[in-house]
């Protein structure tokens, strides 16, 4: 066999061109995946398949980097070794008993400790998200619905009703099933608004959501573009605290949350969380999406299953 000159030092013939170069990533990334399995997220929910359309199991399956499996499909072995974790994913409030005897005492449950949960809203209360938001930012999203006066936002309890709507106050019976809130104008351009949906991780952004749609349909869960970003490019370093603490105070080891900006202000408002997220925006390019995905990966493994985590197990 003949060797060119320029690989006088490699015995096989001389490569092709890369024209594929998604499929040499694929490949690269399949090495490395190769090198250890990959370690086990035990869900903890009485319904899989609604587990099975979430973002994060989206990380799973498409990195292939975290094997998700219901806990109740476990051995003993795998429930206790180290690289086993947990995470609760249900609108419920208590770990079930099934699971406290299964589960190792030492072993940590990511999403456990949520404030308020609640079945019969549906997840995460919208008072509490009112509260903790108070707490943290130190002023109101809140509006008192019997003394305010001027325009806000009526939404029911329920969470993904997407049922808000602009209404004058004060009233004088509000509606005891609803929340009111300031009424933010998060305008951009001429006829659009936009929100920052931030993918938090032990307190920390992974990425940013950008998403818009027309004014007019500013309550219905439509979307007419998305992007992805950087948190830092979307919310400075104070903003990002008050994100971070809020989830913090929240209990929320993993989630997303919706963040507001109003343009006369230029304040903040976090409008929503969610333990449960699906996603990501379907209005996302392709390549967006899959970056998406790796980036949460990635900080998911870091912050749950890294190695040289003080609490690791816990």
């Amino acid at each position: 066999m003949s060797v060119n000159p320029a690989y006088w030092y490699d015995s096989d013939p001389v490569p092709p061109l890369i024209d594929r170069h998604d499929v040499a990533m694929a490949e690269v990334r399949r090495m490395r995946r190769a090198t250890s399995p990959a370690p086990i997220l035990a869900v903890i929910t009485n319904y899989y398949e609604w587990f099975q359309r979430s973002a994060l199991f989206k990380c799973c399956s498409r990195t292939g980097l975290i094997h998700p499996q219901p806990f109740t499909a476990l051995s003993e072995e795998q429930l206790a070794q180290q690289d086993t974790q947990f995470i609760l994913w249900q609108t419920e409030p208590e770990v079930p008993k099934v699971a406290r005897k299964l589960i190792p005492p030492t072993k940590r449950i990511i999403n456990s400790g949520v404030r308020n949960l609640s079945k019969a809203t549906g997840g995460i209360s919208k008072r509490t998200v009112q509260s903790t938001f108070a707490n943290v930012a130190g002023y109101e999203l809140r509006v008192d619905p019997k003394t305010y006066d001027g325009y806000a936002v009526i939404k029911s309890l329920r969470n993904g009703a997407h049922d808000g709507r602009v209404i004058r106050l004060p009233v004088s019976e509000p509606d005891p099933g609803s929340v009111y809130e300031t009424k933010v104008r998060n305008y951009v351009l001429a006829h659009s608004i936009f929100d920052i949906r931030l993918v938090m991780i032990r307190s920390k952004p992974a990425l940013a959501y950008v998403k818009f749609r027309e004014r007019h349909i500013r309550f219905q869960n439509l979307t007419t573009f998305a992007g992805l970003a950087v948190p830092i490019e979307v919310l400075n370093e104070t903003e990002l605290d008050i994100c971070s603490r809020f989830c913090t105070e929240l209990g929320m080891d993993y989630g997303e949350i919706d963040v507001l900006r109003d343009v006369d202000s230029n304040r903040i408002y976090i409008v929503d969380a969610n333990n449960t997220p699906v996603g990501p925006p379907k209005s996302l390019s392709v390549e967006e999406r899959s970056m998406a995905i790796r980036l949460i990966t990635a900080q998911f493994l870091a912050s749950f299953f890294g190695e040289s985590r003080p609490d690791r197990g816990r």
